[in-house]
């Protein structure tokens, strides 16, 4: 499946999730359902966190935070790339990029991270390409399965062995 422009990781499992249905599924008009109000959810939820703070700002340095938000969106299977790095692409101070990411997207460029590799590692999970857990982890940098398989519960509040296929 291709995506045109930014879709969060969240749309992508939906849309994912959606693509593995069989349209001849008694079913599928009821996912189907389930996955537009899903994306409309999400969407909706994007705008109400980004739209407060994006008036009061520079529409070159939301140009510039959201090009940083591509790259991290880009390389979520290498290590965080740190704040300073990001900050240089958007061609601006360390304080001023975190402060004015913070300001945009409601957290930390860090934390953005964090719960896109977590939501790109469910889609993995779920997918069935790979046979263990450790497999996802270290495809997504971590060096230790207990390390992933904690932040993991905490964050969808189930261990990832109850998600594989």
């Amino acid at each position: 499946m291709f995506f045109y422009g930014h879709i969060d990781s969240r749309s992508k499992v939906v849309l994912n999730d959606l693509k593995q249905q069989k349209i001849g599924n008694p079913n599928y008009e009821f996912l189907l359902k389930g996955a537009a109000y899903n994306l409309l959810g999400y969407l909706i939820e994007r705008l109400n966190t980004k739209m407060p703070s994006m008036g009061t700002h520079l529409e070159k340095d939301i140009e510039a935070v959201m090009l940083s938000q591509e790259h991290l969106l880009s390389n979520l299977l290498i290590p965080f790339p740190g704040i300073e790095f990001l900050a240089n692409i958007a061609n601006m101070s360390p304080t001023k990029y975190r402060a004015l990411y913070s300001s945009i997207f409601g957290m930390s460029p860090p934390l953005f991270f964090k719960i896109e590799k977590l939501l790109l590692a469910k889609e993995l999970l779920e997918s069935g390409s790979f046979k263990l857990i450790s497999d996802v982890a270290y495809e997504l940098g971590y060096n230790k399965t207990t390390y992933f398989s904690s932040i993991y519960k905490n964050y969808f509040g189930v261990l990832p062995n109850t998600v594989r296929k």
